[in-house]
């Protein structure tokens, strides 16, 4: 006895697509714009190591959360 799907496939792409389309009503202004993506850089900050794997963690992800904040910033200032 054989069971057949009545579901269709779906590409990744599309399941990925609709996931965005979904997220984007769930969570208005969360996604950027995909060209905003596109035009990122890639810069180098030196910290001092703390000696603790967590805490240095910790400051790369403070590092991370304000430079996304700054970037908010100057796109709304200019």
């Amino acid at each position: 006895m054989s069971r057949s799907s009545s579901r269709s496939a779906i590409s990744p792409a599309a399941e990925r697509a609709a996931f965005l389309e979904a997220y984007g009503r769930a969570h208005p202004g969360r996604l950027r714009a995909p060209h905003r993506e596109a035009h990122a850089r890639t810069i180098s900050v030196t910290v001092p190591d703390l000696g603790d794997d967590k805490k240095n963690r910790a400051l790369e992800q403070l590092v991370v959360d304000f430079a996304a904040r700054l970037a908010r910033y100057a796109e709304s200032v200019g």
